[in-house]
């Protein structure tokens, strides 16, 4: 499957013409996000996919998870493997990007109180701003699109069915403890 979709993103017929197109280039750059969900096929894609690879190539993976260890005990990449973990915006930061998105300097605040930097929530929130109008004092309550959203998204990354029998678990109750967790999952480590 990965194969076929490189081949579709070179334009070309299958898997076999991808590969051969590759060991034709000089330099590639290749790009991956939600690199998490080839946890099937990392290992071959770190072990037989990348030597393939132009040695001018850059891989760039994005994922929400950090990379596992074999990718730094790998001897065969060695100090050509970098792992860069991001954060959420400082507020600095994320006041810049409210500007860029045009937000009024005096829902910043607020926003920033709801977001705490996380990008994807400031692009969210920034867009029912701009399509509310000026008028619009952002609430929390004012964007439960954005709380939808940010919940789907979390949810659908969740790792395990045990995961989500927890957060299922901790979405009934206001506060839990580890013991509590423990008890209403029949879990004996929560």
């Amino acid at each position: 499957g990965f194969l076929r979709a490189v081949a579709e993103a070179l334009g070309v017929d299958d898997a076999e013409a991808a590969l051969n197109r590759i060991g034709q280039e000089a330099a590639i750059v290749l790009t991956l996000d939600s690199f998490d969900a080839m946890a099937p096929i990392e290992a071959w894609f770190r072990q037989k996919f990348l030597p393939m690879l132009p040695a001018q190539g850059v891989v760039m993976m994005a994922g929400r998870l950090a990379p596992s260890t074999d990718w730094t005990a790998d001897p065969a990449l060695g100090s050509i493997f970098h792992a860069t973990p991001l954060r959420n915006l400082s507020p600095d930061e994320s006041r810049a990007l409210l500007r860029d998105r045009r937000v009024p300097e005096h829902q910043h605040d607020a926003v920033l109180e709801f977001t705490h930097g996380h990008p994807l929530a400031l692009v969210l929130v920034a867009d029912v701003i701009s399509h509310a109008g000026a008028d619009l004092q952002f609430t929390p309550e004012c964007a439960p699109n954005v709380v939808r959203e940010l919940l789907a998204r979390l949810i659908a990354t969740v790792p395990s069915s045990r995961h989500r029998r927890a957060l299922e678990a901790c979405a009934q109750v206001r506060v839990t403890t580890e013991a509590l967790l423990g008890a209403a999952l029949d879990d004996s480590d929560p």
